[in-house]
């Protein structure tokens, strides 16, 4: 009796064991594919689908912080009637089984945004379940087997390259904010917005390796869209004034000149503005209650505090109506100036702009009246010394 209990028992010990579940579709990290970058182009009526995978040396940490020589960046590349096509025609030569959970960049050309359109380019990344919502994005008119290739400082791996992870370039200077291809799909969806993509591209004017010249990464203008569609393009100095409208701006350098040599440099800091309109006619007039806080970076040639002051504030005066008015040249409201009456005063929106539509006779810029407070000069005081005549 006792041994047919103990057969039992071990009986249904096996027939548990046999049912419990178990990692049946396990595989060897380092037997993986991970995918960080995908790009788009749009040639003769075909996708050229790019994407950059890097092995798992390439992610995971090195132990002690050491660099290896090199890190290999693997670019596949293939072309199809879809974007669907396209990678699984890159399947057929893949080693290794692709995993997708890793990606963290979006490129598309701009010839892509322009015939295709956005919400038709991100439809099969939104869809799978693999990939992630907090993935940034990028137009460009560079190569983007070029981009995916640029250098990289101290043989870093391209995830933590500018493309990856621009949080940290942007905290330092923050020129043009990066954006989540979530954020932006939801801008574009916004009938008030004028949704903002960077523009990635190279340059090879800053740095070098020892004796040899690089090309870095670098984000240089931007591609605008309205009503879900692409309206055009500016260039880094025709936005030269975006950075002092971002309220989330970190930090920019505002340069003083005199008689075309600069005479004293600024860290401008908290920007904060307040908008009012005035409808005139058939059009509707932004003012602006702008402040902003700033110190001194670098003077040049002395000058008193209030004279500097001044200086500033018609500086940022021009600087912020000349990148409207480049916007307005495009019928991008580059500031989002319309999102303020749209979400506050709806009727008087719908009256001046109607389904959306921006003309540059329908809203303008009106009064900025700026302030600005120096806070401090630094560890100098905000003079310099006495030049000495040359004797």
């Amino acid at each position: 009796m006792m041994r047919l209990r103990l057969m039992a028992k071990l009986l249904l010990a096996a027939v548990l064991l046999v049912t419990l579940p178990a990692c049946w579709d396990y595989r060897e990290i380092h037997k993986l594919n991970y995918s960080v970058t995908i790009g788009v182009d749009y040639q003769q009526d075909e996708f050229v689908l790019y994407v950059q995978s890097l092995n798992f040396n390439s992610i995971a940490k090195q132990e002690g912080g050491r660099l290896p020589e090199t890190i290999p960046s693997l670019i596949g590349i293939s072309r199809g009637p879809s974007l669907g096509q396209a990678i699984f025609d890159l399947y057929r030569s893949e080693q290794f089984r692709m995993y997708w959970g890793h990606l963290t960049g979006l490129i598309f050309s701009k010839t892509a945004l322009e015939h295709v359109g956005l919400i038709d380019l991100t439809d099969l990344f939104n869809r799978y379940r693999e990939i992630r919502y907090n993935i940034w994005l990028y137009g460009t008119e560079e190569p983007i087997d070029k981009l995916m290739t640029a250098h990289n400082f101290f043989n870093l791996s391209v995830y933590d390259s500018l493309m990856l992870h621009p949080q940290d370039t942007y905290r330092q200077y923050s020129y043009m904010k990066p954006i989540y291809t979530y954020r932006a799909l939801s801008d574009l969806f916004e009938r008030g917005t004028t949704m903002t993509i960077p523009n990635l591209t190279l340059t090879d004017s800053h740095w070098r390796e020892g004796e040899k010249k690089t090309r870095e990464l670098v984000i240089d203008g931007g591609y605008f869209f309205r009503n879900r569609h692409y309206i055009g393009h500016l260039t880094g100095k025709q936005l030269s004034g975006a950075p002092f409208m971002n309220k989330k701006m970190n930090r920019a350098l505002l340069r003083l000149d005199k008689d075309g040599k600069p005479t004293a440099g600024f860290v401008m800091i908290s920007p904060k503005y307040a908008i009012k309109h005035r409808l005139v006619g058939d059009k509707v007039v932004y003012d602006l209650d702008y402040r902003i806080d700033t110190y001194m970076e670098e003077m040049l040639d002395n000058a008193a505090e209030h004279e500097l002051k001044k200086a500033l504030e018609r500086k940022l005066q021009e600087q912020i109506r000349y990148t409207f008015e480049q916007g307005r040249s495009i019928h991008a409201d580059v500031f989002n100036l319309n999102e303020h009456l749209h979400r506050h005063h709806y009727k008087q929106w719908k009256r001046i702009f109607g389904d959306g539509d921006l003309r540059r006779d329908n809203f303008e810029l009106g009064e900025i009246n700026a302030h600005v407070l120096i806070r401090y000069s630094g560890k100098y005081k905000a003079k310099i010394a006495e030049k000495e005549e040359p004797t």
